[in-house]
């Protein structure tokens, strides 16, 4: 009996102490942001290529961080880069792939800008365009196959661009449920 005593009393103890630790210690302040917090969803992506020393693809939290990016990369070359460009268009496509040339002849390199492609802006959690996206890139959302595809861009090419995300529903293979598959992979 005694011991039976001791083991639950032991027991007791152990939970005692896994409950205080698993609560922590709350003294009603906030928590702060460390380093790495990153607060909300990136506000969009640069992919950076070419003549630098770190390509790969970077999250932006605040659209004046571009010019950062680019330099975090260290392009092999100066650069003149025209950020009011680089900011409308992350504004408008929220994923973009600069590329850095440094042509041997020059002083100074140039940056192309494009669309990151589709398969990675999915990836990524970009939407895709419904209005601009070609067959292949509608082709891969899930829920869109080939058939379906031709039907969204000859609906478009008939009647313009979608200005409502229900008028989707117009679409003949595009149901209510089919719809709700899409949201999250496309945007008006």
């Amino acid at each position: 009996m005694y011991m039976q005593r001791l083991a639950l009393l032991m027991l007791a103890a152990v939970m005692l102490v896994v409950l205080m630790v698993a609560q922590g210690r709350r003294n009603g302040k906030q928590p702060v942001m460390t380093a790495f917090s990153a607060p909300v969803p990136p506000y969009g992506w640069l992919q950076v290529s070419g003549a630098v020393d770190r390509s790969g693809t970077f999250p932006v939290f605040d659209i004046n961080m571009t010019n950062s990016v680019i330099k975090m990369s260290n392009p092999r070359c100066a650069i003149a880069l025209n950020e009011t460009v680089v900011r409308q268009s992350l504004e408008t496509q929220h994923g973009l792939s600069l590329v850095v040339v440094c042509p041997p002849s020059q002083r100074e390199g140039y940056i192309k800008i494009a669309q990151i492609p589709a398969s990675q802006r999915l990836v990524l959690g970009i939407h895709i365009a419904i209005n601009r996206a070609t067959a292949d890139e509608l082709e891969l959302v899930p829920g869109i196959g080939p058939v379906l595809a031709e039907k969204i861009i000859c609906y478009r090419q008939k009647n313009g661009d979608f200005a409502r995300f229900d008028e989707i529903l117009r679409v003949e293979g595009i149901a209510e449920k089919k719809l709700e598959q899409l949201k999250p992979f496309l945007i008006i």
